[in-house]
């Protein structure tokens, strides 16, 4: 079991902070030139590691990839958020995170301690600029998460009832939750993911927040 970082956009961090987040997919790395058909076997690596077993091609001849998954069970997702450090009217510091505009303390060996109530950066005298998500320091990393199962699937594979374990709703003139989740995937992943081509992902389950709103 170890801490590893994972981004999510404003929004879905306030889907898991709403307790309504308890899946995310990501992109299967394969290397250059691999192009994967299917999964034929799952089973660990000469060291222990827990590894799936793709068929495919290189330049049009049989190959088999073996790729393990960054995440694995039992690991425990940090969430890297956008965030900015200000403090308040006394000048003691605080940091702010912007999905939610949650405001804490920074106390000895940068110990977070809740502030009374959650702030717009704007309130604090001393008025810090939003970082980008990347940047977040580990012991600001306020939501943990432990990864209970994850496997291998095509991206189109997903499921009604997966997509808003995804914390996705309907949106706006879209006809279903799968029309939802294919305009949220390509916004952020269009260029190089896009729904169209059906590539494999991660599905990660983790644990659903049992106190929705509290670090």
């Amino acid at each position: 079991m170890s801490e590893k970082p994972i981004l999510f956009s404003g929004a879905m961090v306030r889907a898991i902070l709403d307790g309504r987040k308890t899946l995310t997919r990501r992109i299967i790395k394969f290397v250059n030139g691999f192009v994967p058909k299917e999964v034929i076997e799952f089973k660990p690596d000469c060291l222990g590691k827990p590894t799936w077993v793709f068929a495919g091609t290189i330049n049009g001849d049989p190959a088999e990839e073996w790729v393990s998954p960054r995440y694995q069970s039992r690991d425990i997702l940090c969430v890297k958020e956008t965030w900015a450090e200000t403090c308040d009217e006394y000048g003691s510091p605080i940091i702010v995170y912007r999905a939610d505009n949650a405001a804490f303390y920074i106390g000895e060996n940068q110990i977070l301690a809740p502030c009374e109530a959650a702030w717009s950066l704007d309130n604090y005298p001393a008025h810090g600029k939003w970082r980008p998500s990347i940047f977040l320091p580990k012991w600001a990393w306020r939501i943990k998460q432990p990864v209970l199962s994850v496997r291998p699937e095509r991206l189109q594979d997903i499921t009604e009832d997966d997509i808003m374990e995804e914390g996705v709703t309907l949106l706006p003139q879209h006809i279903n939750l799968v029309h939802s989740f294919w305009t949220l995937w390509d916004s952020i992943n269009g260029k190089t993911h896009p729904w169209a081509a059906n590539d494999w992902v991660w599905r990660y389950e983790f644990r659903r927040r049992e106190n929705p709103k509290h670090v």
